[in-house]
């Protein structure tokens, strides 16, 4: 008799658990919690979209938003070359009587133009740095970075698949392997003709007479926004392989 009660009572449960109303219910009620989520951020996303639709997004404006951090760090070289030329040009004014606390009055002219010229050597390297400092430039290099960074981790976790592989004692797994590694150093090759393709096309804007300021940036923009796509097509070819 216990044991009719048991069955008994687990086919009522079972047969509640059934109910299609059940399963109504409970998707009616992660319906409206979705529902509810899209509603607090309705207003961000609507923001998010109208970015998109204008073309604002740092994605499509790599060279825009790059522009000031290269202003800024052009500013601080700039700013070390003049101190280091201010320095050197202060020690080889000074008198001999001022060295004489440090260094024998016979030694102290050669130390004041090896100190000098350190100084001189400090400031013109970074006065060298701060004119080579280029946003578009910058802009494309960090883009190639991302996609050798992205296409390294790809190439990790397919060698650790192809790892499992030989431990399993396949057959196939050191073909393909090597297939996988020629893969990896001929998308990094196509990663980096791409880079210098699209840096040897920023060249030929910036040195170009006719286009003012505003259709350089435009031109820098959509150059690095299509370098960022052919590096994306890559990685996924190299995914799929």
């Amino acid at each position: 008799m216990n044991q009719s009660i048991i069955t008994n009572g687990s086919e009522n449960y079972k047969s509640k658990n059934n109910d299609p109303a059940i399963y109504a219910i409970s998707y009616d009620k992660i319906t409206e919690k979705m529902v509810d989520v899209s509603n607090r951020f309705k207003d961000l996303s609507t923001f998010k979209q109208r970015i998109k639709e204008n073309v604002q997004g740092i994605s499509h404006l790599p060279y825009t938003y790059n522009k000031n951090n290269i202003f800024w760090y052009r500013l601080v070289f700039l700013t070390f070359g003049a101190l280091f030329l201010g320095l050197g040009a202060t020690i080889l004014s000074m008198t001999t009587t001022v060295g004489l606390g440090l260094f024998i009055i016979n030694y102290w002219h050669f130390v004041k133009i090896a100190m000098f010229c350190i100084c001189m050597l400090f400031s013109f390297c970074a006065f060298l740095i701060a004119c080579s400092l280029s946003a578009e430039r910058d802009s494309t290099f960090q883009c190639a970075k991302k996609a050798k960074k992205e296409l390294k981790l790809i190439y990790g976790r397919k060698k650790l698949q192809v790892g499992g592989w030989l431990l399993s004692f396949s057959g196939k797994s050191l073909q393909t392997l090597s297939h996988l590694r020629h893969a990896y150093h001929e998308t990094l090759e196509k990663i980096h003709d791409k880079r210098d393709a699209a840096l040897y096309l920023l060249h030929k804007i910036s040195t170009t007479p006719t286009l003012n300021d505003d259709e350089k940036e435009i031109l820098y923009n959509q150059t690095i926004e299509e370098l960022h796509d052919k590096c994306t097509q890559l990685l996924h070819v190299f995914r799929q392989t």
